[in-house]
């Protein structure tokens, strides 16, 4: 039983079906906890918070993006988002690369999040929703 602090049952539901999320790691973590420090500074003083792994309940969808940026706080009911964040940004693992790339990216579109960040392998790509419709607006390289 030592390795139950490796062991994670939270899952997500997309369109219905569950998916299981996969245990973070430490540059997974270490990623998302820069990303989120940057936003943070960056929003001192203003309306929008940034959450890190918060629920985010989108109709019938219930997810957890690795970071959400929520400008209209009455969204925010009993510490889950209910409604589009106005940003997301999903770490995206060999594991998850699909399903950040095709199913959520479609379900923060059909929703109305107006920008999506996968963040992969040295690299962000940013989504801006116009008209309705993701369209990529570069991608940026880090290190």
């Amino acid at each position: 039983m030592s390795n139950l602090a490796y062991l994670d049952l939270s899952y997500e539901i997309i369109n219905g079906k569950a998916y299981m999320m996969s245990p973070t790691n430490l540059r997974h973590s270490e990623i998302c906890t820069n990303i989120c420090l940057i936003f943070k500074n960056y929003l001192k003083g203003k309306t929008c918070k940034v959450f890190q792994d918060a629920w985010v309940h989108l109709d019938k969808n219930i997810i957890a993006p690795d970071l959400s940026i929520v400008c209209n706080r009455s969204i925010i009911r009993n510490n889950v988002i209910f409604g589009a964040p106005d940003l997301v940004v999903e770490v995206s693992s060999p594991s998850s690369t699909e399903k950040d790339n095709t199913f959520k990216k479609t379900l923060y579109e059909r929703h109305g999040v107006k920008e999506y960040w996968i963040v992969s392998d040295g690299s962000i790509e940013v989504f801006i929703l116009e008209n309705n419709v993701y369209a990529s607006s570069g991608v940026y390289h880090y290190s």
